[in-house]
């Protein structure tokens, strides 16, 4: 009985250093894309808390807007869009979701993607 107590304490031992480890890890970098919003049934596309349907709206957005988005995320249902491109402007960080399908995606310049 004594051995497999040993056991439980070393596997937890393992545990607590695999979480510092984590923890202290680099944080993972972002690669950002771009997006164009195509036509949506109701003229705009609904920007959301999260990625679901029944999430908070946070914003509206016209069809043709340009929005910057995390590339990682774009062959899922759901994007996330940092921020809202106008002209050569960058908008503040969002941090919200968009329904993929009303996106159409493209790689961004480099000057803006700097």
């Amino acid at each position: 009985m004594k051995s497999f107590g040993n056991l439980i304490l070393i596997a937890q031992i393992c545990i607590v250093i695999f979480w510092i480890f984590m923890a202290l890890r680099p944080a993972h970098a972002t690669i950002t894309t771009c997006a164009f919003v195509k036509p949506t049934p109701d003229g705009f596309l609904n920007l959301r808390a999260e990625p679901k349907m029944g999430a908070k709206m946070i914003r509206r957005v016209k069809p043709g807007q340009e929005l910057w988005v995390v590339a990682e995320t774009t062959l899922s249902p759901w994007t996330k869009v940092e921020a809202i491109v106008r002209g050569q402007q960058i908008g503040p960080y969002l941090g919200v979701w968009a329904a993929s399908r009303y996106l159409r995606f493209f790689q961004c310049d480099e000057d803006q993607n700097a």
